[in-house]
């Protein structure tokens, strides 16, 4: 949960690439995230890895 109000913003995939080569654990944090949230929609689904 978040502990803040976020925002969204809406950027291009040109800013998104100059972001990630600018500061690339952002891409781990989102590859992580991306992981995490594809586990638990399998797990809902009944997929399991195992």
């Amino acid at each position: 949960k978040a502990i803040n109000k976020g925002s969204l913003i809406r950027i291009s995939k040109k800013e998104f690439v100059a972001g990630i080569k600018e500061k690339p654990h952002y891409s781990l944090f989102l590859a992580r995230l991306l992981a995490q949230r594809i586990e638990r929609l399998n797990h809902k689904l009944g997929h399991s890895h195992s």
